[in-house]
């Protein structure tokens, strides 16, 4: 799941070399579980987890 959230997290946002900004982003947000994790970062449409 956190694979799949990086992965579409970075597409827009320069692919490989957004994975720091994405481990930052990532940690800052405490440990909610994942799938709220995923529409706190893409937004309310951001699909299934999966």
């Amino acid at each position: 799941m956190i694979r799949q959230l990086r992965e579409d997290w970075t597409a827009d946002r320069g692919g490989r070399e957004a994975w720091g900004a994405f481990h930052d982003t990532f940690l800052s947000r405490g440990g909610p579980p994942i799938p709220m994790l995923r529409r706190l970062l893409l937004g309310e449409d951001a699909g299934p987890a999966l």
